[in-house]
């Protein structure tokens, strides 16, 4: 998938029109990301995949607060 589309200080350290993997789009998205990347990165790659970077990076316990608003907001998920 190729980074063009997003904010180079989202992909900072790599180089324009890179081709990466979802799963790396979605975690450089949603940790550096603003609400209208999150919300395209969403719309562009399947929920199951985005659900399992989600899932990633709160298992590290760092983030809380943004991967708590991606769940309750993006994803619209409830506890």
């Amino acid at each position: 998938m190729n980074i063009s589309g997003y904010p180079k200080y989202i992909f900072w350290s790599y180089k324009d029109n890179c081709d990466l993997d979802e799963k790396t789009i979605v975690n450089n998205v949603c940790l550096y990301g603003d609400i209208k990347d999150i919300l395209k990165v969403y719309s562009e790659i399947s929920k199951e995949k985005f659900s399992e970077v989600i899932s990633n990076i709160q298992s590290s316990n760092r983030y809380k607060k943004r991967i708590n608003f991606i769940k309750k907001i993006i994803m619209e998920e409830s506890e």
